[in-house]
């Protein structure tokens, strides 16, 4: 989606917002709901990137594209509130420090039928419910896109994440569930900003957890 001229050097929230509406075509995006998470990502970004129009337009694509995603995720809730009650039974939560295997782990764990990993374009595009998908569904074709623009860029991504050889059907981590509420920072979902992100958007790490 192009963006119009910019005439300021600054990102705004509003912009941002006014994106997100019209990628979702939604008049409510639920930005309320993000508290404080959006204002500090803004205030970060305005302070590492450089005044050209090429970033500014960069971060306002990313930033919108994933809030646009998590408004459709919201407003499906809405819709279909039979999302809620659904039960999941037995689930496994994979935890631990970086680098101590928590992704082989992960891994072998999915390898068992029984069991089932969510993937990478079910996380980062997951509006509509699965039970309402078409036939001409883009969703696993753009992801399939998105992680092969991504190990372009980093092309060292697959020693750390050797699933992303499978594209948009890679398992997914921590990264692509907090991304869509700007609960986490990863490279992975913002590697077309010009910038190296170190922030803690979360106001309370519990409620991601």
């Amino acid at each position: 989606m192009a963006l119009p001229p910019s005439t300021t050097a600054l990102l705004t929230e509003a912009a941002i917002l006014e994106h997100t509406r019209r990628k979702a075509r939604l008049a409510d995006v639920f930005g309320a709901s993000l508290g404080h998470r959006l204002e500090k990502l803004v205030a970060h970004l305005n302070e590492i990137l450089a005044a050209s129009a090429d970033a500014r337009e960069a971060a306002i694509e990313t930033v919108s594209d994933l809030l646009a995603r998590r408004a459709l995720l919201l407003q499906d809730h809405l819709d279909y509130p039979e999302i809620g009650v659904e039960a999941i039974e037995r689930p496994l939560i994979v935890t631990g420090c970086p680098r101590s295997g928590t992704t082989l782990l992960n891994m072998l764990i999915g390898q068992d039928p029984g069991n089932r990993i969510p993937s990478w374009w079910e996380t980062t595009r997951p509006s509509p419910p699965l039970a309402l998908m078409s036939a001409t569904d883009r969703r696993r074709a753009e992801a399939d896109r998105e992680i092969a623009d991504l190990i372009a860029t980093d092309p060292s991504l697959l020693l750390s994440h050797p699933y992303f050889d499978e594209g948009g059907a890679a398992a997914a981590e921590c990264e692509s569930f907090g991304a869509l509420n700007l609960q986490v920072l990863r490279r992975t979902l913002y590697f077309r900003v010009p910038a190296l992100l170190a922030i803690d958007l979360m106001d309370d790490p519990l409620d991601y957890y």
